[in-house]
């Protein structure tokens, strides 16, 4: 690998250019060529930026990644690409610093049914989760866009999403979590207000109650009788 500012290559940038033989093989995961370091207005620390290339089998295009850009940018040209860069993360910057964010949360709803009947399962069962994240959001005042902020970076704030909208789908638990639970999901989103905190808590403190009737109702001493006697009429009354 070598260095140095190609004369040849028709930029403005007096910067490093990278001519390399890279000996990509056909599933190459990307081979680093910069680390680049950019200076944002509103952001008192360089924002690093890691470039890799990459190679189709036919043609040569660069990646670029960071914390403060979602999705990663890529093309074909390196000073294009450094353009573009710093234009993302000046967006990141000014949407980070000018958005009156607001504390929000995003309540997930999950569960899924086993049955010795699908080979996927060596069990019986049911089981149901409530998962309660907190997340910022805000609205662009240029676009009206809904934006919210993970890892750091800015990015269109969650739709919600009904528990029957794909009942086969893999669910990942949460946008900021990353648990993944393979079941169907239901996702909401309100305010982070101390009313509807108090609203949650009393649900997951009437969850707590029923867990805890259930696992009495089937402890060893009650579960033949419980059966019996159909469980359901035991648990208590919402």
């Amino acid at each position: 690998m070598t260095r140095g500012y190609n004369s040849n290559f028709p930029n403005g940038w007096e910067t490093e250019f990278v001519k390399v033989q890279l000996n990509f093989t056909g599933n190459s995961s990307g081979k680093k060529v910069f680390d680049w370091n950019f200076a944002v207005a509103g952001k008192r620390d360089r924002i690093p930026v890691e470039v890799k290339a990459f190679h189709d089998g036919t043609e040569v295009w660069f990646g670029a990644s960071s914390q403060y850009l979602p999705g990663g940018v890529k093309g074909t040209d390196i000073n294009k690409l450094k353009q573009e860069v710093l234009v993302r993360l000046t967006e990141q910057v000014t949407l980070l610093t000018n958005i009156e964010w607001e504390d929000w949360y995003e309540v997930i709803v999950t569960g899924d049914n086993s049955d010795f009947a699908d080979s996927r399962h060596s069990a019986l069962g049911a089981d149901l989760k409530i998962q309660v994240n907190r997340l910022k959001r805000g609205i662009d005042p240029a676009t009206g866009r809904e934006l919210t902020i993970i890892n750091g970076a800015v990015t269109d704030f969650p739709s919600p999403s009904g528990i029957d909208d794909n009942p086969d789908a893999m669910a990942s638990g949460s946008l900021t979590s990353g648990i993944r639970y393979r079941s169907q999901a239901e996702r909401s989103y309100i305010p982070a207000t101390p009313e509807n905190r108090r609203a949650i808590d009393s649900i997951l403190a009437r969850m707590e109650e029923l867990r805890n009737s259930i696992a009495g109702l089937l402890s060893q001493e009650n579960i033949e009788e419980s059966l019996v006697q159909d469980v359901l009429k035991s648990l208590p009354k919402p």
